[in-house]
């Protein structure tokens, strides 16, 4: 889908701070429905591939992707204001964005 915002969240379960992030991401995602919300949890093998292909060396990292494109990034643990700014940022990106032909 054209202009799709998506929220990476890498985490694992040993992880202090990832755990203390779940109930701010689960508000996040409940607010934004637009917003494809992943969990990726580093410790599978698949989420550790994909910790791989983003280049994901400490955790939690959060990635917001337009189109697929990272266009914000944080690591460590965040309060609503960064999800915020990281959102607004991905809109931007949205905006900017020439129109899908449809």
């Amino acid at each position: 889908m054209a202009n799709e915002i998506t929220f990476l969240d890498f985490t694992a379960s040993w992880c202090a701070p990832c755990q203390q992030m779940k109930p701010l991401i689960k508000q996040f995602k409940k607010e934004h429905p637009d917003v494809i919300v992943r969990e990726i949890n580093v410790e599978t093998t698949s989420g550790g591939d994909e910790a791989d292909q983003f280049r994901v060396q400490a955790i939690p990292t959060m990635i917001m992707l337009v189109d697929g494109k990272s266009v914000w990034r944080k690591t460590g643990a965040v309060g609503a204001k960064a999800l915020a700014n990281g959102l607004a940022k991905a809109r931007e990106a949205v905006a900017a964005l020439p129109p899908s032909e449809g």
